[in-house]
């Protein structure tokens, strides 16, 4: 994963690490000849002869300075591509395992909780190869090589100092990260959970709003807030506290070397003016690498959660299997169950469906409809049994190359924030004609030619400009311009009136006739003109048969019949 990541940006960051070698080769020479430069100003006594001594120093730090401005300023340019994309590519892996993870896994994490540990992650992953990895090659190795190299043929005494100095830092930096560490995963693991009751409070806006839920949520989330609010707070002072320390020495290592200078090892002015300034160039790499290798353990934590979110199951079938190639299609249950991790959810499902017919699966709520569902689309996994199509097994067969035969519209009508034309098309190009013939049958036709932009009109996020009928009615319509051999209606209706519901359904069964379609309802009235209706309880198939044959059985389907029919008359 960070081998490719690096990989596609190895030539701009060969070039970033060069320009920072460089750089710190022209800030440490500065420095040499800046010190020459004061030597001689402080050594030569007639003036007058003083630009023959001065002047090839004075031009080579001018050189040197203006090289590092130079170089400072252009490395922004590979910098801000290599840190950004490094960023991205991370967010872009995640998507890629979105695409991919087993549903069950997905399930279990829920998607506040994915956001914020994908955001923490890639932030984090960027910090780790960016931010220590690439910069300790970039300036801190180079800075504190070249200045050692200059610092040792002026004094190996203070270059001693300097390594208990840097001892003193390293042993503060240890103590310090052994306490942020635990501060720092604390903090990650409130900030998911409250990511994920605030994605909950932004998205349920009509049934928190209803319920009077807000109020609570808001508390909760405050609450929770505030203690994110406080550890923050403890990891900012921990990390400042080590910069103080740290300038605290810096200082006193400044005036030693001084004395020194002066009264124990009687160099020059200019040598002792380059040793302070040295001072700076040898410890703000190892400042900056102890505060980085802080950083980088406190990163390691929301990196390794990010990790491990990347590491869980795929579903090894989404990719891998057998093609399927024939059409029409056909669908066999043998004794298949299936569920949620231990238990499950439908038991010793046997039917088959096959196109060109129209089935129905009924039942009260908890039944099993929807993992029904989601048994034939691959998502939830078979423990027993077999369930074919077109005699391979599900679980042998390539579930992307299945999805193109397959169009899927759920009572949560998947429409987005975009116009009319791009949600009915998915930016596949079709006709005009034929865009308004299936706009015509699902009863929008009407509406949309009454609005100003007509088809170019955006519906907004969600299609919240719609009406829930309407968004079922745009959803349904994008089903009627696909040419899939199997169609799922999952409450897909739901929102519509009775007389809309009735005549979409209608043109929907006549212009799809070769297609094998699944209505999955709670609206009896629907299924009337279906072939053959599915009676789940309790997970199992209790009944099966034609309307008329399960009306005429008088049984269980029979009584919800009834109870349904009761409803519609009050």
């Amino acid at each position: 994963m960070v081998k490719n990541v690096l990989y596609k940006l190895k030539g701009l960051i060969a070039v970033y690490i060069i320009m920072g070698l460089v750089s710190q080769l022209m800030n440490v020479l500065s420095i040499v000849y800046f010190q020459r430069i004061i030597d001689i100003l402080s050594e030569i006594k007639n003036k007058a002869n003083i630009t023959d001594y001065i002047s090839i120093p004075l031009l080579l730090y001018a050189i040197t300075t203006i090289a590092c401005c130079i170089l400072n300023y252009a490395d922004n340019y590979p910098s801000t591509k290599i840190e950004n994309r490094i960023y991205y590519n991370f967010k872009l892996l995640a998507i890629d395992k979105v695409s991919k993870i087993n549903f069950l896994d997905y399930v279990n994490y829920g998607t506040g909780k994915i956001i914020q540990i994908v955001e923490n992650g890639s932030e984090a992953g960027k910090n780790i190869l960016f931010g220590f990895f690439i910069e300790i090659f970039y300036s801190l190795v180079p800075g504190l090589l070249f200045s050692l190299i200059v610092l040792g043929t002026y004094s190996i005494r203070i270059m001693f100092v300097i390594g208990i100095g840097y001892v003193v830092i390293f042993i503060v930096s240890n103590l310090m990260l052994k306490k942020l560490y635990n501060i720092k995963e604390k903090v990650l693991i409130e900030t998911e959970w409250t990511s994920n009751k605030y994605v909950r409070a932004l998205m349920e806006t009509m049934i928190f709003r209803v319920n009077r839920k807000y109020k609570q949520e808001k508390a909760d989330i405050g609450k929770a807030y505030d203690e994110i609010i406080k550890s923050e707070t403890k990891v900012v002072m921990i990390h400042e506290f080590f910069f103080a320390f740290f300038y605290l020495l810096v200082i006193f290592v400044k005036i030693i070397i001084i004395i020194m200078g002066i009264w124990k090892l009687n160099i020059s002015l200019g040598k002792i003016v380059a040793l302070v300034m040295l001072v700076d160039n040898i410890y703000s790499p190892i400042s900056e690498f102890n505060i980085m290798y802080l950083k980088y353990n406190l990163d390691k934590v929301a990196y390794n959660r990010y990790v491990n979110f990347l590491s869980l199951r795929d579903d090894t079938n989404l990719f891998n299997g057998i093609e399927l190639m024939d059409k029409p299609f056909k669908i066999k249950a043998v004794n298949f169950s299936a569920g949620y991790g231990r238990k499950d959810a439908v038991h010793n499902l046997s039917y088959e469906m096959e196109a060109g017919k129209k089935y129905a699966i009924v039942g009260k709520s908890g039944a099993g409809k929807s993992t029904f569902v989601k048994t034939l689309l691959g998502i939830i996994k078979g423990t027993k049994g077999n369930l074919f199509i077109n005699e391979s097994d599900i679980s042998t067969i390539n579930l992307d190359r299945y999805y193109q035969y397959i169009s899927y519209v759920s009572q949560d009508a998947p429409i987005f924030d975009g116009t009319i034309l791009e949600n009915i098309t998915m930016n596949k190009e079709y006709a005009q004609e034929e865009i308004w013939r299936v706009l015509d049958m699902v009863l929008l036709k009407g509406k949309i030619e009454g609005l100003d932009k007509r088809l170019d009109t955006n519906i907004g996020e969600k299609g919240i400009k719609l009406s829930g009928g309407e968004k079922q009615k745009l959803a349904i319509a994008r089903v009627l311009l696909q040419d899939a051999s199997v169609i799922i209606l999952d409450e897909a209706t739901a929102s519509m009136d009775y007389l809309s519901e009735e005549k979409v359904l209608q043109n929907l069964f006549s212009e799809k006739k070769d297609s094998l379609i699944l209505l999955i309802t709670h609206r009896l009235k629907a299924i009337e003109f279906v072939d053959k209706i599915f009676l789940l309880e309790n997970g199992e198939i209790r009944e099966e048969g034609s309307f008329a044959q399960l009306i005429k059985n008088q049984s269980n389907f029979y009584e919800l019949w009834n109870k349904h029919a009761e409803q519609q008359m009050k």
